[in-house]
């Protein structure tokens, strides 16, 4: 069997801005086009988001099925990006909107600018961007730089300048010396946890930073995440996070609203709040670090 593309642009779906109906249209030519299982769960998927009699037992039952397994983590990212406005509609997520009024837009390059695709709820007047995200698994890091963008204008309280300038280091110097002058930095400032060690390998100071940024209690890992959702609020981006319950149900959640939203069989929206859910923690990693290997990539946050 050939491979099954996911993306939005195999649904022929980037590009100019659409109606709703539009996106829909090709949404369901696309699904059509696909393999048996793998078109069958992604037809009740939709089904399902639009009130459609379809269960949760119908859902479970075809993700059991071989095809449908094999491409799992394409449907939690790929499809799940191309799913987004079905989703962000369904769960309300901005609220009860007109379709009608809905445009969409994605753009011809993927990860355009840090989002992945626009949506509209007037027209085109107003565009909100948004990154899309699975909610299980690793996510894509995002780099210093695209967060420094995103801060571009903003007022940045004296608390968050420690952070702000260790991410400039990082973006400003080379792959292989921003983490060792990263490092640097921090040791003058006397960041708990940050041993007096001189480092020469770029690995061995993600390996601490990495360490640090997922301690809750420490300074330098609350500014780090302060200044992460202070960039993601001035930047206006949403993150948007598609998982699938019991590895079967559709679910989105808006991220940093505080709020969980879920269906209930018989497609009663419900609505739970979540304080875990206003700013979340983040967290600075290196990529390629697990393998105890060095990667021409810079380290970034990890959602």
């Amino acid at each position: 069997m050939a491979e099954v593309k996911l993306d939005p642009r195999a649904f022929n779906m980037a590009g100019d801005a659409m109606t709703f109906d539009q996106y829909m249209k090709l949404l369901y030519a696309g699904i059509n086009k696909m393999p048996g299982d793998i078109s069958l769960y992604l037809s009740l998927i939709v089904s399902y988001l639009n009130g459609e009699k379809v269960t949760s037992d119908n859902l479970k039952s075809v993700s059991k099925k071989t095809a449908v397994m094999t491409y799992k983590r394409k449907i939690l990212t790929d499809f799940g990006e191309t799913l987004g406005p079905l989703g962000i509609v369904k769960f309300q997520l901005f609220g009860a909107v007109t379709p009608r009024n809905i445009r969409i837009q994605y753009p011809t390059r993927q990860n355009e600018g840090m989002y992945d695709y626009m949506i509209s709820f007037n027209g085109g007047k107003n565009w909100r961007k948004i990154s899309a995200k699975a909610k299980t698994g690793k996510s894509n890091t995002v780099k210093p730089s695209d967060i420094l963008k995103l801060l571009d204008g903003a007022d940045i309280p004296q608390n968050l300048k420690t952070a702000k300038k260790f991410l400039e280091i990082i973006a400003e110097n080379s792959t292989n010396e921003g983490s060792q002058k990263a490092m640097e930095f921090l040791q003058s400032k006397s960041i708990r946890n940050i041993p007096k060690t001189k480092f020469t390998k770029k690995v061995m100071c993600e390996v601490i930073f990495e360490n640090i940024t997922k301690d809750k209690t420490n300074p330098f890992s609350i500014q780090m995440n302060d200044l992460f959702w202070l960039a993601i609020e001035n930047g206006e981006l949403n993150f948007i996070k598609f998982g699938l319950n019991m590895g079967a149900i559709p679910v989105y959640e808006r991220v940093n609203d505080g709020v969980d939203v879920i269906f209930e069989d018989g497609k009663k929206l419900r609505r739970v709040p979540n304080t875990e859910d206003i700013k979340p923690p983040v967290y600075f990693r290196g990529k390629g670090r697990e393998a105890g290997e060095k990667r021409a990539e810079k380290p970034g946050f990890q959602t």
